[in-house]
């Protein structure tokens, strides 16, 4: 009898105890944040940051310190997966997946930003910006913060501003000198109505297509001509299907660190200051990255391409086409409000 009791207890004790260790693995999934490590830390969330380009750019070197920094700042407690070379979908997917929640953040340049918050695409108005110092005041200071406020009507919020440099034009027909020489090509814009406006109305036929799309269709002829940073020509290898550069400088290329609003306001206040300072010197390292990086480039394309540089007079026949663009978007008076408030910082900051 005592040997029959025995054996029961210690099956009920070998039973229990297999409970207890399922309901401990169980639990060890459950009971973690967002993105919990699995390693018993249960504080730990993950941040899931996409971009455009490669490791190697100025994007990833940024994306790479943010990540540092945000690790550094939360002594672990967030994490940062980086997603380089639109590996989780083309521009604008990306966004709407950080205004969605499917991931946290994103770094996007503002021309396709501005389809979710308008404000944003007056960065691009040609020829605002003099120079990256003027920008990068301007941007930092109270108009620039007003200009990201918009994000949050489209559940997003804006950390920190972020640049590849100033935009330069290439194109297979000829060098370029003035709005008479772009007249008639087919020339390839990021999704944004103004950059559209702004080309058209040098004569250009101006037409979207994706950055990942931009290399085949210049290739194939699908369109003549694009617009981009020295880093994108050289990164992109688009000197391999684009015969002449014209240094225009004509707008200056923005980009942003956006975050999800839900998920940033869900974070304890010391860890949105993490994310938001890692977020801050991220960007300013990306205008030092493109100083430095960018005579390397032009090394590189002088060797690649046939190079001309507008003069100052020539800039002024393109201000002066330019005027047109300016006033169509500052027929509204909201409009109106916020290119004045950038056009005075500009001049301020001068």
């Amino acid at each position: 009898m005592k040997t029959k009791f025995l054996r029961v207890s210690v099956i009920i004790l070998i039973f229990s105890s297999m409970l207890i260790f399922t309901a401990c693995g169980r639990g060890g999934n459950s009971t973690g944040t967002q993105g919990s490590s699995g390693d018993g830390n249960e504080n730990v969330s993950n941040i899931k940051l996409s971009f455009n380009l490669g490791l190697d750019s100025s994007q990833g070197e940024a994306s790479q310190l943010f990540k540092k920094r945000v690790e550094e700042l939360t002594e672990g407690k967030l994490t940062v997966e980086i997603y380089p070379n639109q590996q989780l979908g083309d521009m604008r997917e990306q966004i709407e997946q950080v205004q969605s929640g499917a991931i946290q953040m994103t770094l996007q340049g503002t021309s396709t930003l501005s389809n979710f918050a308008k404000a944003l695409e007056f960065l691009e108005l040609p020829f605002l910006f003099p120079n990256d110092e003027v920008m990068w005041k301007v941007l930092s200071g109270e108009v620039g913060q007003e200009v990201f406020s918009e994000l949050e009507e489209a559940n997003m919020v804006g950390l920190s501003y972020f640049t590849q440099g100033f935009r330069q034009m290439t194109n297979n027909q000829g060098p370029i000198h003035s709005p008479e020489d772009v007249k008639g090509q087919k020339v390839r814009t990021m999704p944004s109505d103004l950059l559209l406006e702004t080309w058209n109305n040098w004569g250009a036929n101006a037409t979207v297509i994706d950055l990942g799309e931009l290399y085949n269709a210049l290739q194939q002829g699908v369109v003549d001509a694009e617009d981009n940073s020295i880093e994108t020509i050289t990164k992109m290898s688009i000197y391999e299907v684009q015969e002449y550069l014209t240094i225009s400088n004509h707008n200056f290329l923005p980009f942003a660190f956006v975050g999800n609003k839900d998920w940033f306001n869900s974070l304890p206040t010391e860890m949105q200051e993490a994310v938001r300072t890692a977020a801050l010197e991220a960007g300013e390292f990306g205008i030092e990255y493109i100083r430095n990086t960018e005579k390397e480039a032009m090394e590189k394309l002088k060797v690649e391409m046939k190079i001309n540089e507008l003069t100052p007079e020539e800039i002024e026949v393109f201000k002066n086409e330019s005027k047109s663009v300016y006033e169509k978007y500052s027929q509204d008076p909201k409009s109106k409000e916020i290119i004045e408030k950038l056009q005075k910082a500009v001049e301020d900051n001068k």
